[in-house]
């Protein structure tokens, strides 16, 4: 039989469909939707749009899949997991569906571990621990709005820009870079576009050219990533101390797109922050994209946990060919 794993973000939707053996047959897309904000019909239908490619290029139906393991976005309280595990549902006739949080993926995207973080950093931010056999934490709806991932990035960075045309922070190549990206002439009207969320292009996008001027050597743009480095470090290390776990050996994970840039100054500071309280921790780069992860959960139900080599094998063939592999081969 075939198994689904589904990854749905705000930014897009991704299916694959693979065998019992690990290998991924299909893989298919959908836009980005999240049930809290654009309502589940909008989530299922994005969803929808992805598995049908997904099994058209696996040459599969619906009817062929054994389980269904989806990472969503907003899946944070268990009314909300019930009814988008419903939605799945009425979609596809799987006998086994299950709904996670899309931070969840992504961890297991980086490792098998028991004791293990994650820091996912796209678009938005979020982090889950699991620091023992229990349940993990994810703390979703507490990550605060500077710390937001692409968005919180290019809020800051404008910031810079602002506070440096009045003289408190030194000048910066940003404040060309953010003109020019925005289509304005002077700060004074890229304040007052950013002010009446007027601006031309999502804030977000602004972030890759923050990390240009970072490789640049800019001061405020270097600046500007290790203070949000040290920032977003503050989750795991919470409950690192929180429970006791400075001694532990756990695997902190760094997953989205925030970390694929080849700017290394976001995981060279995490790392040393996370160290510092933690001296054992392994600071990792997820292996696989999410999607995958979600894939890997419904085979370690399947093999209880004790994956065969061979099956991790034709999985990671597989996510080669597919293009969903994060890192290298070590």
């Amino acid at each position: 039989m075939y198994s689904l794993g589904i990854d749905q973000g705000g930014t897009k939707t991704v299916a694959i469909v693979a065998g019992d053996d690990g290998r991924i047959l299909g893989r298919g897309f959908g836009a980005g939707a999240c049930h809290f904000f654009d309502g589940l019909p909008k989530a299922m239908a994005a969803v929808e749009t992805a598995v049908q490619q997904a099994l058209a290029q696996a040459e599969l139906a619906p009817g062929d899949l054994r389980a269904v393991s989806a990472g969503m976005a907003g899946a944070n309280w268990p009314e909300e997991i019930a009814a988008l595990e419903t939605g799945l549902r009425k979609l596809l006739p799987a006998e086994d569906v299950r709904v996670c949080n899309d931070c969840l993926i992504a961890l297991r995207g980086g490792t098998a571990s028991p004791c293990c973080a994650v820091i996912c950093a796209g678009t938005g931010l979020n982090v889950a621990v699991r620091l023992t056999t229990g349940p993990h934490f994810i703390y979703n709806n507490y990550i605060e709005d500077m710390d937001q991932g692409a968005k919180a990035l290019g809020a800051r960075a404008l910031r810079a820009v602002f506070l440096s045309e009045i003289g408190v922070l030194p000048p910066t190549t940003l404040t060309e870079t953010a003109l020019s990206f925005f289509g304005l002439d002077c700060v004074e009207r890229l304040l007052l576009a950013s002010q009446r969320q007027q601006l031309s292009e999502p804030i977000q996008n602004f972030s890759p050219l923050l990390f240009a001027a970072a490789e640049k050597s800019d001061r405020l743009a270097l600046d500007i990533l290790y203070q949000f480095a040290l920032s977003v470090s503050r989750y795991p290390i919470a409950a690192i101390e929180k429970y006791g776990a400075n001694r532990a050996e756990m695997d902190v994970v760094l997953s989205g797109g925030l970390f694929k840039t080849k700017s290394t100054l976001l995981q060279e500071t995490i790392a040393a922050e996370i160290h510092r309280v933690a001296p054992a921790a392994r600071i990792i780069e997820a292996e696989y994209e999410p999607v995958v992860g979600a894939m890997l959960q419904l085979l370690d139900t399947m093999y209880q946990g004790a994956i065969p080599p061979s099956v991790m094998q034709n999985c990671r063939a597989s996510a080669g060919k597919m293009n969903l592999l994060r890192v290298k081969s070590k």
